[in-house]
């Protein structure tokens, strides 16, 4: 038993290992993922196994400063000199003693499933001193979150008193408490967290995200046994051998399409504009053309003053020029075959009188207006690069897409990739990319996957929490009331153990002005006296802290523990004690609804389906069509903030629209799986045996 358990902690330190080497490779902060504020830089160099007194892994960042990791994937609060946490302890005070100027942090690594004394207790405590900076706040902390930090604190004393021969200083204790840091990472095979860097490899490798995910986990595995320092350099000659290569001369990864455009570039390039349009009526009269003219117009783009003259664009398809013709623009791009391509296209334009203007070619030398303007051209893609489209902003996963530079009357100088179907016809292509998108993602429309890995590390409590429910069929009732932060006081249950708990509403702390925050105080009282006459009083679960009575919790939660409350009181509102006990950024949110033709998809039983996972969009489209539901072309929006899926849910259940997530039907179409949402005020209405319309 004890060698599996050893088995299993270096697989989780491997893989945390495996993460941080992404990360690296892939220039993402450590800010991303680590609760770190001051850390927002890339990784340059990782240390396995380092000759450190922490020494799982070290990170070295571009600044020089280090993170250092001790990782145990299992772990209790005690004050046992011969416990693992005592030498976790001993570990980070050996290397704060060494007083190095770039040791930023040092990081306990586990998991979520850990002793909640250590990643809920300690880690609030942690960040609290952070905050405050101080120890003041200390005194306003709950009994187990005191019980946590004198564990931790008698740690660090003994260990100054047995090897070091002196008492530690309240400074050197504060110093070494704001370097300490408890983070989690549940990052084992099928968990959500491993399913997140799928998503980040996603069109980056050759081969499965899965395989490599395994291939790197082994790759830590030797890293770690030889002590290995590796640098990004290296790291790169590693990655390079799986990243996505081009297949051909024509099949491009969006990474070399940017290299290849930025060495091909010239100054020629930026020279001509060839644009294909039709005049207005009024050029038609006033230059005597037919309305079934197209013209096809080659502009030097600066002329000898070195200033672009001699015309304007207007957005969306407008063209000015000089002479007073006022033109529709059908196509713009960087070169005349691109134009030819462009023409050979209309196919209903057969009767068309083409007419040509050239520019007047002389001998042309490379001027050092082009050159400028071609350095601007570089700096803004390298500023864009990436796969959002540059005019509607969403995620290009599509296998093909243009280069675009935007030069008009109200921007010019911008150059970025744009669906296809996104770039106006004043837009100058530059090029054409085919992009090395795979299949699954390809199948996500527009999804962007980056966006949706930041918001999810702050975001999705309910769903997680509503996951662990021990009953079948679970429903949402969401609070759909603005939160309110102008009050100065909160309202907390004190419970049995000495502990208090906050009132809080999408996870975060209720601001009270001091009235109703008495009367809210009172009433809470009074309902907790009730319960505990009924035999079935108020309290919270001891993991997830879901409040209810007695009987709601063992229904719901029956592996959890019952805490019951025992009274209530109002204290002043603390914005660091908030800063701690507040759960996430977000609490319902991020959510993914399908957008069919700019809006929401709705199924034929009236429901609004949204998604709570990625990797569930092909299931969910396959039940879906199963009942009925023809689906056409669609597109991944994700609803990033609580208020905007407030927004959305309210008025689609005033329309009597049932929102649920990740829901599956029945060939009769009733609900097989899902987690309906309802309102407050609906819960309100059905208590009082009014009529509530349901799916």
């Amino acid at each position: 038993m004890g060698l599996q358990a050893t088995n299993a902690g270096i697989d989780f330190q491997q893989r945390v290992s495996a993460f941080m080497m992404i990360l690296m490779e892939f220039e993402i902060d450590v800010s991303k993922v680590l609760g770190i504020s001051n850390a927002d830089e890339k990784i340059v160099k990782i240390n396995f196994e380092a000759c450190e007194s922490i020494d799982d892994l070290v990170l070295t960042l571009e600044s020089g400063k280090k993170i250092y990791f001790q990782m145990k994937r299992t772990i209790s609060l005690s004050d046992d000199t011969s416990s693992e946490f005592y030498k976790v302890c001993k570990q980070f005070v050996s290397q704060y003693e060494k007083n190095r100027t770039f040791d930023l942090a040092y990081i306990l690594m586990t998991r979520s499933e850990a002793s909640g004394a250590i990643v809920q207790k300690l880690r609030r405590v942690l960040d609290g001193i952070r905050l405050s900076r101080s120890f003041e706040f200390i005194r306003t902390l709950n009994k187990e979150e005191k019980d946590a930090f004198d564990k931790f604190c008698s740690n660090i004393k003994n260990i100054y008193k047995k090897d070091y021969e002196e008492e530690v200083t309240e400074d050197k204790l504060l110093m070494l408490c704001m370097k300490t840091y408890v983070e989690t990472l549940d990052i084992e095979g099928g968990e959500a967290y491993e399913k997140t860097i799928f998503l980040m490899l996603y069109g980056k490798l050759q081969i499965e995200p899965i395989l490599f995910w395994d291939g790197l986990i082994a790759r830590a595995v030797e890293y770690g046994a030889n002590r290995r320092c590796v640098s990004v350099e290296s790291l790169n000659q590693f990655f390079d051998k799986y990243k996505s290569k081009p297949s051909d001369k024509i099949k491009l990864s969006v990474t070399d399409v940017i290299e290849e455009w930025k060495r091909n570039l010239q100054e020629e390039d930026i020279r001509f504009d060839y644009v294909v349009c039709k005049p207005t009526e009024k050029t038609q009269k006033d230059f005597e053309m037919s309305s079934n003219t197209i013209l096809i117009i080659e502009m030097y783009r600066f002329l000898e003053s070195e200033r672009k003259e001699g015309r304007r664009y207007v957005s969306p398809d407008m063209l000015y020029l000089k002479n007073g013709m006022k033109l529709v623009v059908l196509f713009r791009s960087s070169t005349q075959s691109r134009c030819k391509k462009f023409l050979e296209s209309l196919n209903g334009e057969e009767n068309s009188e083409i007419i040509v203007m050239p520019a007047n070619k002389g001998e042309t030398k490379c001027t050092a207006a082009e050159t400028m303007h071609k350095s601007l051209i570089v700096r803004s893609f390298d500023d864009n690069k990436g796969c959002n489209c540059i005019n509607c902003g969403k995620f290009i996963t599509d296998k093909t897409s243009y280069l675009i530079e935007i030069d008009n009357d109200e921007v010019s100088n911008v150059a970025g990739l744009v669906h296809k179907e996104c770039a106006r016809p004043i837009d100058r292509i530059i090029g054409e990319c085919l992009l090395q998108i795979k299949d699954d993602l390809v199948s996500l429309h527009r999804f962007d996957v980056n966006r949706w890995i930041e918001l999810c590390k702050h975001g999705k409590t309910a769903w997680e929490s509503i996951s662990l429910m021990s009953i079948d069929k679970r429903v949402m009732v969401a609070n759909n009331f603005d939160v309110f932060e102008d009050g100065n006081y909160c309202v907390c249950s004190i419970l049995e153990n000495g502990n208090k708990h906050y009132i809080s509403k999408r996870g975060k702390i209720e601001r009270f002005g001091k009235t109703e925050a008495v009367r809210l105080m009172d009433t809470y009282r009074e309902s907790i006296k009730k319960a505990k006459e009924a035999n079935d009083p108020l309290g919270y679960t001891a993991e997830t802290i879901s409040f209810g009575s007695y009987q709601q919790c063992l229904t719901n939660f029956s592996n959890e523990k019952f805490i019951e409350c025992i009274d209530a009181k109002i204290e002043p509102y603390n914005q660091v004690i908030a800063s701690i006990y507040n759960d996430c950024n977000t609490y319902y949110t991020p959510l993914i609804y399908f957008s069919v033709d700019g809006k929401p998809l709705i199924l034929n039983n009236g429901v609004f389906p949204l998604i709570s996972d990625p990797f569930k969009v092909a299931n969910c489209l396959d039940n879906w069509t199963r009942i009925g539901n023809e689906i056409g072309i669609y597109e991944l929006c994700i609803i990033e903030n609580d208020n905007d899926f407030i927004l959305k849910i309210s008025s689609l259940i005033s329309m009597r629209i049932r929102p649920i997530v990740d829901c599956f039907f029945l060939p009769s179409q009733e609900l097989a799986s899902g987690i309906p949402i309802f309102l407050e005020w609906e819960m309100e209405a059905a208590a009082k045996g009014m009529k509530v319309t349901d799916i």
